[in-house]
């Protein structure tokens, strides 16, 4: 089956698809909210527990570092589903804005061991 079949069978049926390419950076901590509020496109502020939105990280001169999923689960926690050939930079850009802020990142590799059941 082609990803154009996959992609007419998923308007009638529910659809499921492997993403083998992309990885999940999990931004967590009191602070969570704050951190990627300043470095991303998205207005975190706006999104509600267990949502998503697109959103993109940027540099200083505006070259895009990453297109990704932002999903919200709660509060303190929200997961960056983003291509694993850029995940390194997304985590080493966000670092380096985390100062007095209470956040950590983890690279989880593998979408399933990321998200809850």
């Amino acid at each position: 089956m082609t990803w154009i079949d996959n992609y007419n069978r998923s308007k009638t049926q529910n659809s499921f698809y492997e993403l083998k390419t992309f990885g999940v950076l999990r931004v967590s901590g009191e602070d969570a909210d704050k951190v990627l509020q300043g470095q991303s496109t998205s207005d975190v502020k706006v999104l509600g527990a267990k949502t998503a939105q697109l959103s993109s990280l940027l540099n200083p001169q505006g070259k895009i570092i990453s297109h990704h999923f932002l999903i919200k689960l709660d509060e303190a926690c929200f997961y960056l589903l983003c291509s694993k050939s850029v995940i390194d930079e997304v985590k080493d850009h966000l670092e380096k804005h985390i100062i007095m802020e209470d956040a950590d990142l983890e690279i989880l590799l593998r979408a399933a061991d990321a998200l809850p059941e």
